[in-house]
């Protein structure tokens, strides 16, 4: 398996719509060349998410939303 080129645009890290403060320093996109199958790869922190562009996009963004709403809730 090797790694491919960086995805941009529309469903990729980069192309994010309005994304969160430090989202991009967090998590990063990649094509993976698995011989058979290019798959793009989300990776952020300690999770590795493999899935259509526009999924992956949509759930960062869901649980970004979450984690700011749990942190102006410990805020008070």
């Amino acid at each position: 398996m090797t790694t491919q080129s960086t995805p941009e645009g529309p469903g990729s890290v980069s192309g994010a719509p309005n994304p969160p403060e430090g989202f991009t320093d967090t998590f990063t996109s990649r094509y993976v060349d698995t011989g058979e199958l290019p798959l793009h790869a989300v990776i952020g922190g300690e999770v590795i998410m493999v899935s259509q562009p526009e999924a992956v996009a949509d759930m960062i963004l869901t649980a970004a939303a979450a984690v700011d709403r749990q942190a102006a809730a410990v805020k008070g």
